[in-house]
């Protein structure tokens, strides 16, 4: 029984996989929504700094569907960026509304940067080796 899960397990992991840019988009979207489901839920900074972790985590996971994407459409050159769609531009606005929001607590700049700063970190270094592999090949 195990070996049959064991064979079956890659096909099952890349038929979940994204396929196409479209795919990364709903993904992003979807990490974005959950993002702004729990600032919305926060009311103080002792609250902020108690979602602390949870953002943190879905800002690398954001950060890594942002990384996939780039090296899938290196891989798939001719595939087009997704247009934003009105829902997109709308969920953009309120997560900009309650970062600010947030931001306008004392004390929850910092602890907006610390949840952020991670995800942050780990794109610069994404972007920084793909210009020094550039320069390399």
């Amino acid at each position: 029984m195990q070996k049959g899960l064991l064979f079956f397990l890659p096909f099952i992991l890349l038929g979940c996989s994204p396929s196409n840019l479209e795919d990364y988009h709903d993904e992003s979207r979807g990490v974005m929504k959950q993002i702004v489901n729990e600032l919305t839920k926060i009311k103080s900074k002792e609250k902020l700094m108690e979602s602390s972790n949870k953002l943190k985590k879905l800002y690398l996971e954001w950060a890594d569907n942002m990384i996939q994407a780039k090296e899938f459409k290196d891989l798939h050159p001719y595939q087009e960026i997704p247009e934003l769609s009105p829902k997109d531009k709308q969920l953009n606005l309120k997560l900009e509304a309650e970062l600010q929001r947030l931001r306008s607590i004392e004390g929850g700049w910092d602890v907006l940067e610390k949840c952020q700063q991670d995800a942050l970190n780990k794109l610069l270094e994404y972007d920084l080796q793909r210009k020094r592999d550039r320069l390399k090949g």
